[in-house]
């Protein structure tokens, strides 16, 4: 028999494709629309779009593995915890996957003269360190997620 954490990690490996061409290629499509401007946005922020996308996605996983009505909990986290904690000031705002999302992104926009609006509100790390903790909190919740999946009762419901 194939080991449960196995099984997780299939599922996760088999809606990756899904997220990525949603999100990077939705932002390819919305960059290519806005000419030349657009299409150096595109090739100075995929990677940040492309770790997040990993990072949400493995999150999203977890809450799937963890929680009943995983959808629901996905939703409110992503509208409205991801949003007032990454807004929040001082350091509060670093619990949120697009903190370091927004880093990255003014990390590699800096050659560019692309800066946060008030640096002093939003003190961004480096862009190393915000990729650090987007492959960390992916690698983290897969390994939590296959942990309690492969624990629980598992009923692939059709």
């Amino acid at each position: 028999p194939i080991p449960r954490w196995a099984i997780f990690l299939a599922k996760y490996l088999a809606l990756l494709p899904w997220c990525l061409t949603m999100n990077l290629g939705g932002f390819a499509l919305i960059c290519l629309a806005g000419g030349y401007n657009g299409r150096l946005a595109f090739s100075v922020y995929w990677p940040a779009v492309f770790w997040a996308t990993l990072a949400f996605s493995a999150l999203f996983h977890v809450f799937g593995a963890c929680l009943r009505r995983s959808a629901i909990i996905a939703l409110l986290y992503a509208f409205f915890l991801e949003t007032i904690m990454g807004n929040m000031p001082g350091q509060f705002k670093r619990l949120s996957i697009s903190f370091y999302a927004r880093c990255m992104m003014y990390d590699a926009g800096e050659h560019l003269g692309i800066r946060p609006e008030r640096p002093f509100i939003f003190q961004p790390v480096s862009g190393t360190t915000a990729w650090l903790v987007l492959a960390g909190v992916t690698v983290a919740c897969l390994v939590v997620g296959a942990v309690v999946f492969s624990r629980s009762e598992y009923l692939d419901v059709n």
